[in-house]
């Protein structure tokens, strides 16, 4: 909730490396008081001094930066950076999947990334909602770069993150850049997601049932396999299970003529 984090202190992760790269942010500590459950803090025009090593214990200082970063008339970097305070659920990751949770991360991230560009949306068409995934389509806004909010030391779940991430962005007709931090597994996981939900052409009040229907049966860690045949079923657990049988059937009867090719074999 508040600006920085540890900055003054001995934090070194992802909030505090941002503000020591750039010190002009750390000017927010004076200006903005800790964040409502309401609020989001944007700030625009700060520009990267330090280029920087490691991360935590090995974060250091690796000699000045020149931010060749695109200039306003001023002469300030075109640079917005956004605040958002995720909810620590570290003593208790289940609550994490509680819609109240879900919801409360959901407005959060809205509130930030729909006041965090000056570029105007186009309003949708009537009687249609924002789609998920969105890339450069006419209306839409700046991209929002984002990655693991509120997954680190506050137990945030990245799956149901992303999730609820993505919901707030294609809400506010916002492309995201979303950093896996070189995990190319989990970009390959959330690829995934996202290319399925495209295909179905999933709206965003679609996604937000579907999750808070599957995590609300759970109130344990999202396992994502599983919510991905949860999101292509349509949220329909019969269609569901009924998928699932298939397969069975399938890699059962493959199982079986691997047995016979086997037999032929030997025989």
């Amino acid at each position: 909730r508040v600006l920085g984090g540890g900055v003054l202190g001995r934090g070194a992760v992802q909030e505090e490396i941002r503000f020591s790269i750039c010190p002009e942010l750390l000017i927010s500590r004076l200006l903005c008081s800790a964040m409502q459950r309401h609020e989001a803090v944007v700030i625009y025009g700060t520009e990267q001094f330090a280029s920087y090593e490691g991360y935590a214990s090995s974060f250091c200082f690796a000699g000045p930066h020149h931010d060749s970063s695109s200039r306003a008339e001023d002469g300030s970097v075109r640079s917005a950076v956004l605040a958002i305070d995720a909810t620590n659920f570290h003593s208790n990751p289940g609550e994490q999947y509680r819609e109240e949770s879900l919801e409360r991360e959901l407005n959060k991230a809205f509130c930030g990334f729909d006041a965090s560009s000056s570029v105007p949306a186009s309003p949708a068409p009537p009687g249609e909602e924002a789609h998920l995934g969105l890339l450069e389509m006419p209306g839409c806004r700046a991209r929002i770069c984002t990655g693991n909010w509120g997954c680190g030391v506050f137990g945030g779940e990245v799956e149901a993150k992303f999730v609820m991430q993505l919901l707030a962005a294609s809400r506010a007709l916002r492309p995201v850049i979303y950093v896996a931090y070189r995990d190319k597994v989990l970009a390959a996981r959330l690829s995934r997601l996202n290319a399925a939900l495209r295909q179905h052409a999933t709206t965003v009040g679609e996604l937000y049932a579907l999750a808070v229907r599957y995590c609300g049966s759970r109130y344990s860690s999202l396992d994502f396999d599983d919510m991905l045949e949860f999101v292509e079923a349509g949220g329909d657990p019969e269609k569901k299970a009924k998928a699932h049988c298939s397969e069975t059937e399938q890699d059962e009867g493959e199982e079986k003529e691997e047995d016979e090719e086997d037999t032929d074999v030997d025989g």
